[in-house]
């Protein structure tokens, strides 16, 4: 009856761990984020940029780039898929990394299309013209 009540005890404290907590080894949220976020600048502008020129090849760019990118934030792309895969398990942690990364793609988008016009906010001269 012990061993069942000790076995009942310790699945209970296993159970009420803080799921939320990174462990050591994965990259931080923010960090995560900021890492995606680049990553995903970085798909654009080889898709849009480099795809025009038919010389060079789409995938060795990209690895060039994503190469670029774990070495401006200090980490390595095996960390960075440690990482990855951490957080998609994970769907409550890795939720507000996503609603964040989308919410500021929606900001850019929107602030990049945004008229660039200055003319047409002018105000009007307030002194009337009379020919």
């Amino acid at each position: 009856m012990i061993k069942y009540f000790l076995s009942a005890l310790i699945i209970f404290a296993v159970s009420c761990t803080n799921d939320k907590k990174v462990p050591d080894d994965v990259i931080p949220p923010a960090k995560m984020e900021k890492i995606m976020w680049q990553l995903l600048q970085s798909d654009d502008f080889v898709g849009i940029y480099v795809g025009r020129d038919s010389s060079l090849d789409l995938t060795k760019e990209r690895l060039i780039r994503y190469r670029q990118i774990f070495d401006l934030n200090k980490t390595t792309r095996e960390a960075f898929q440690r990482s990855y895969k951490f957080y998609t398990a994970h769907p409550d942690i890795s939720k507000v990394m996503f609603d964040s990364i989308g919410a500021r793609a929606t900001r850019e988008r929107t602030e990049e299309f945004k008229p660039r016009d200055t003319t047409l906010q002018k105000k009007k001269d307030s002194i009337p013209v009379t020919n």
